[in-house]
């Protein structure tokens, strides 16, 4: 618990002391696995609260953490329950709601992009099970996450013939 506090605790410091140069040094400089488009949409909104965007921020340093409410609600300064209410007020669903959507856009992000598999992906995730994983990713997408695998162009390879023949 005192890496989150201290992790936490350091980001708010800087996101308070120069909230311009925090936002584009992550904009411009991401960190782990976050993308533009969140960075951008997270950022976007102004009045989202500071301590909320912290846990925020803390989430999408690594999906794959498990999300231990009490410890993050007191590495703020809250009560879970506090943390809870402010989460769900500025983003309209709960923190475990919005750890839960930003893994399956990262398991979408991975499965558009690399040649993982749906386990290998799981795990990046931070899912432990597959058939639940698979539920939740075909109730958002519509499609479990083989059958979109496969809807996806396959690239093709071209080489060019040498002039000398």
């Amino acid at each position: 618990m005192g890496n989150i506090v201290f992790d936490i605790r350091e980001r708010l410091n800087l996101t308070l002391a120069n909230p311009a140069s925090y936002f584009f040094g992550r904009l411009f400089y991401p960190k782990g696995r976050t993308s533009y488009l969140q960075i951008m949409v997270h950022r976007s909104c102004a009045m989202v609260d500071r301590r909320v965007q912290a846990v925020i921020d803390y989430m999408l340093e690594d999906l794959s953490r498990p999300l231990r409410l009490g410890d993050i609600a007191h590495s703020v300064n809250l009560s879970a329950s506090r943390l809870q209410h402010l989460f769900k007020a500025d983003t309209k669903m709960t923190a475990a709601q919005y750890l839960k959507s930003l893994r399956m856009q990262r398991a979408k992000q991975l499965l558009d992009s690399t040649f993982l598999n749906t386990k290998e992906i799981m795990q990046i995730v931070g899912m432990k099970d597959e058939s639940h994983f698979v539920r939740e990713f075909k109730k958002i997408y519509g499609l479990p996450p083989g059958s979109y695998k496969q809807r996806l162009p396959i690239p093709r390879i071209t080489t060019t013939k040498s002039a000398n023949k």
